[in-house]
């Protein structure tokens, strides 16, 4: 329709969109005027509702009026070109299917984001938001600024699809079911990313652009990183496929002998790595002293091919009599404790000594 389309706009209306059915036109309103009500269904592949203008729920575009509900369900598909307004009586739920939008609804009325796609189709700056449990938010070729704070719900994701996120004033937190994905740039600067337990960067395309330090224990695949690498949540597992290292150092910390990720951290290795320029600093944790014969597995390169060298190697001190072993480091990807070697004026000193003593010998047999 090249006009406006009304669903309940002074008595009851109801629009099903199902099966591949698309409807488009100018402004829509459901709900319009007091007394009135209307209820929208999207639903299904290839289901569609476009209003390359405004979209007024409960209302028209300058008062409330009746009760109007949206719902967008099971890859189903509204897409609103201007601003989606909700009045008091005005609902949308969006629960497995995809809401694009320039603005987030403004309005008293209810957004419901249960699960699917959320897609912003224009740049944005926010002070908090929160990706719904089971949602994604999809920022297709545009730019957000989370001026303050953007929250993973459970299994929520966030894809840049070629869009850019800043979130710098504090870190991004991430946990287990959390994924960024596609390919854009993530600002987060010395605030940092942190995985929690089982997050997951996972790059497509041209890939993911990290600008900024990476903490915690989780994957990262398809992803060049401008910042520091912080391993685990002392200890932890980090798992890298396919990831390019600008100037990255390497925080691995040391808390016990034990196993790896639960005693000591770990990095595993997939594909082709290029150490080059990055530095490893392995950090003692709790205050543990390793043990002569100590070893730690620090990384797993059986399923890589591994060129260049660590830039730098910074390893802490211990007891006198032991020292490090990096013989191993590049191949079996373990770093050893074994004992420190004699000084060379120590071992003649031992060596005279031993000589006087057999000479002392010989005379008292005199």
């Amino acid at each position: 329709m090249s006009g406006d389309i009304n669903i309940g706009r002074t008595g009851t209306g109801t629009l099903a969109a199902q099966n591949g059915g698309k409807l488009s036109g100018l402004n829509g309103t459901v709900g319009t005027f007091t007394g009135s009500a209307g209820m929208v269904r999207v639903e299904g592949e290839g289901s569609s509702w476009t209003s390359s203008g405004d979209l007024t729920v409960g209302g028209d575009s300058t008062a409330a009026g009746g009760s109007g509900e949206v719902n967008i369900l099971d890859n189903g598909i509204v897409e609103v070109g201007g601003t989606l307004k909700l009045w008091d009586q005005g609902r949308v739920n969006l629960d497995g299917g995809e809401l694009r939008l320039k603005a987030l609804p403004s309005g008293p009325g209810v957004f419901d984001w249960n699960a699917g796609r959320l897609t912003f189709t224009a740049d944005q700056a926010m002070d908090t938001f929160t990706i719904a449990e089971n949602g994604t938010l999809d920022l297709e070729n545009v730019f957000l600024h989370a001026v303050n704070k953007l929250d993973f719900s459970r299994n929520s994701e966030l894809d840049l699809n070629q869009g850019r996120l800043i979130h710098t004033s504090s870190q991004l937190q991430m946990s287990a079911g959390n994924r960024v994905t596609g390919a854009g740039d993530l600002f987060t600067g010395h605030a940092g990313l942190n995985l929690g337990q089982g997050g997951e960067l996972a790059g497509s395309g041209a890939g993911l652009d990290l600008c900024g330090d990476l903490y915690g224990s989780g994957t990262v695949g398809n992803a060049t990183v401008y910042g520091d690498v912080y391993v685990g949540n002392s200890p932890g597992i980090m798992e890298f496929t396919g990831v390019e290292f600008r100037s990255s150092t390497l925080y691995m910390e040391i808390a016990g002998s034990g196993q790896a990720g639960v005693d000591y951290d770990q990095v595993i290795f997939n594909g082709e790595i290029d150490l080059t320029g990055v530095v490893l600093n392995i950090l003692f944790l709790d205050d543990f002293v390793p043990e002569f014969h100590d070893s730690f597995n620090l990384f797993d390169f059986d399923n890589a091919t591994v060129t260049g060298l660590f830039k730098e190697i910074v390893l802490p001190g211990f007891d006198e009599g032991l020292a490090w072993d990096t013989s191993n480091l590049y191949t079996l990807g373990s770093l050893d404790v074994k004992a420190a070697p004699i000084p060379g004026p120590v071992w003649l000193l031992a060596t005279g000594l031993i000589g006087l003593a057999g000479i002392r010998r010989k005379s008292m047999k005199g």
